[in-house]
């Protein structure tokens, strides 16, 4: 097996150099450059070449690429070199909306050898051949239309993300594409490869400004080149991320925005182990916000806050501290929140847990107020709404809404079951279930008590049933032999009203409620099922007769012969998600949607799909539905205007697609 890579020319005294010695050394140069290209960085813009705009004399709004440079996938490199336009005949053919920029590389032979000094040869000679580079503009849908693929150890990759990672297990991709090690193309070889730019808003002719949302867009779009290793050092002991480019300032020189950016002098320590050579306290800044998609490890280090002036333990500043602790008192681990010792006279260090409220409108120097909730202090002491003193006592509780609620108990299923308050008018310390303004269990700021009400005035009043077990209490229990039978009854009475009811639990564990001596609702404990106007029903929840609804029963339930589900919504002609949900949507080509439900029906629905039109170009388009399935469909929009032959036109439109349920 061959370990040659590169051939170069080796040259000695006298020897002939024919131009094909010349040019194998240009291939040897030229191919360390593109692995060199493709092996720490990947493709795509390295500087400039931005996309702006400016309106012409004429009123007309102009596109330009800005200077700048770029390499593609094959380590070819674009320079733009001057501001270069865009013409408006570029995008005559583009259908109307967000239209995309690409570049590609090119190359051009030149200086034609004169006559005499040719060679032998079917073709022309030339002296000199030009790179350069080309704009193209529209759709590139698939992968053989953005790029010629790449040659790696004798296989054809028509995807370059698929190259890297095909001889590792599970054969995982590359999303930047950058193959080092390929058989690049040869020098008359202008194999495709387009560094994506941004895009332009192409309308009625002429190009539109973007709007925020379309910068974005553009923004997202656009392909930066980026850099592959696994370290990266600080060659002067200080490593920076942050971003390039400084807004300016009103009032302040260049001088002064950039110097205000560097280290000084606070930045700056002496280490124990060498007192001579000074050290940056933070070898790493991050000077932006940072995003941690993954996890976020600390190995026996701490996270630290420190004042702005930069004062630390050291200097007896108040830290704040996050840290793993793997020697507790107790033989554990413990997560140590480290809450800095308070500063002579000064207040307490707490840790504070509340609601904030967004200071300004600029989503880049956002800023909040928080409106304290808890406080933990730094002698462990903690107060729950009570922010505003200092606190004396290990647990404080500040009473908070209308009826003075303090605490709430939930049952399994999180739903509240109890709450302790101190009752709606201060009454004393209320132990209640549901309703805060009444009371199960009342101590008395008097020192009463007080079941079921909130007005005790004897030592204890009660107010409601004592549980007798017959006689002519307001509640009535029957019981059998002093315990409950599996088969009882429960006798409810309202004097005030003359009325009674009936509950009644069968051998099948289930209730059923009678009123004027009729089976009027059921509830299967054991089956689920709830059967209203029926004692026998036959699915989760059964309703014989009308279901109302609204908050004065004003509105009616629809009804269906089967059980159907229904997907509505609207969609954007660039395949954009207007409206609606449990669904998403694509634009395949021109005039060309795709539909997929998030859940799929249980048989083919009825779909309707009708055109509402972005802008008035679309008004006369037709759209029409085909490959209708249980998990999706397909739309296909047509301008039929003018008399002329349908073509295929990009449009919105709504659609309802009804079917079984799954």
């Amino acid at each position: 097996m061959s370990t040659v890579f590169a051939e170069r020319p080796q040259f000695f005294e006298g020897q002939y150099l024919g131009a094909s010695d010349l040019q194998a050394l240009l291939d040897y140069l030229s191919e360390l450059q593109q692995r060199h290209q493709l092996s720490s960085h990947s493709w795509g813009i390295a500087a400039g070449i931005d996309l702006i705009y400016q309106t012409s004399p004429l009123g007309h709004l102009e596109a330009y690429l800005t200077p700048g440079v770029a390499s593609d996938g094959y380590g070819r490199t674009l320079v733009v070199n001057q501001a270069f336009p865009l013409d408006p005949s570029l995008f005559t053919s583009q259908p109307t909306g967000l239209v995309k920029v690409w570049l590609r590389y090119d190359e051009l032979a030149g200086q034609g050898v004169r006559q005499g000094f040719e060679v032998c040869g079917t073709s022309d000679a030339y002296a000199r051949v030009s790179e350069s580079f080309l704009v193209e503009v529209g759709e590139r849908v698939t992968i053989d239309r953005r790029q010629s693929g790449v040659n790696v150890d004798q296989t054809f990759y028509p995807d370059a993300r698929e190259a890297l990672g095909d001889a590792l297990p599970g054969q995982p991709i590359a999303p930047d594409g950058a193959v080092a090690a390929q058989l690049f193309p040869g020098p008359d070889d202008l194999s495709l490869w387009l560094v994506p730019v941004g895009l332009v808003h192409w309308q009625g002719g002429k190009l539109m400004a973007l709007s925020a949302t379309e910068r974005k867009l553009s923004r997202l779009f656009r392909r930066y080149s980026g850099w592959v290793g696994e370290s990266l050092s600080g060659s002067g002991g200080l490593l920076r991320l942050g971003r390039r480019f400084l807004p300016r300032e009103a009032g302040k020189s260049v001088e002064a925005i950039c110097q205000a950016v560097q280290p000084t002098e606070l930045d700056m320590i002496y280490c124990e182990n060498d007192k001579d050579t000074p050290v940056f306290r933070e070898p790493i800044w991050l000077d932006s916000h940072t995003r941690a998609r993954g996890d976020l490890r600390f190995y026996g280090s701490r996270a630290e806050w420190l004042d702005r002036e930069g004062t630390d333990y050291l200097a007896d500043g108040t830290v704040s501290a996050l840290r793993r602790n793997g020697r507790s008192p107790l033989n554990g681990v413990d997560l140590e929140v480290l809450l800095g010792k308070r500063a002579g006279s000064a207040g307490p260090t707490r840790l504070v847990v509340g609601a904030a409220s967004v200071k300004g409108s600029d989503p880049c120097a956002v800023d909040f107020t928080l409106t304290a909730g808890m406080v933990i202090q730094e002698d462990g002491y903690v107060g729950i709404g009570s922010t505003s003193t200092v606190l004396d006592k290990p647990l404080t509780l500040k009473a908070a809404t209308a009826h003075n609620g303090l605490i709430g108990f939930e049952n399994s299923s999180g739903a509240l079951a109890f709450q302790l308050n101190l009752g709606p008018a201060g009454e004393g310390l209320n132990l209640t279930r549901s309703d805060p303004a009444k009371s199960d269990l009342l101590i008395a700021n008097n020192g009463t008590v007080g079941i079921n009400t909130l007005q005790p005035f004897v030592a204890l009043t009660v107010q409601g049933s004592l549980g007798f077990k017959a006689g002519s209490a307001p509640e009535i229990y029957l019981f059998e032999s002093g315990t409950l039978n599996p088969d009882r009854m429960i006798l409810t009475h309202s004097p005030a009203f003359q009325d009674w009811g009936l509950q009644y639990r069968d051998s099948n564990d289930s209730f059923v409620f009678l009123g004027d001596g009729q089976p009027r609702c059921y509830i299967g404990l054991q089956d689920g099922r709830v059967g209203i106007g029926t004692v026998s029903p036959v699915a989760p929840l059964e309703v014989r007769g009308d279901i109302r609804l609204g908050s004065s029963g004003n509105y009616f339930a629809v009804g269906a012969g089967n059980s159907l589900t229904m997907v509505a919504g609207r969609v954007a002609s660039n395949g954009t998600l207007q409206s609606g949900s449990g669904f998403s949507s694509s634009l395949t080509s021109t005039g060309q949607y795709n539909i997929t439900f998030s859940s799929s029906f249980a048989g083919t629905p009825v779909v309707v799909v009708s055109s509402t039109s972005d802008d008035a170009s679309g008004v006369d388009n037709q759209v029409s539905t085909s490959s209708i399935s249980t998990s999706g469909f397909r739309v296909s929009a047509r301008d039929v205007g003018g008399g002329g032959v349908p073509t295929p036109q990009n449009t919105s439109f709504t659609f309802i697609a009804i079917g079984p349920r799954p």
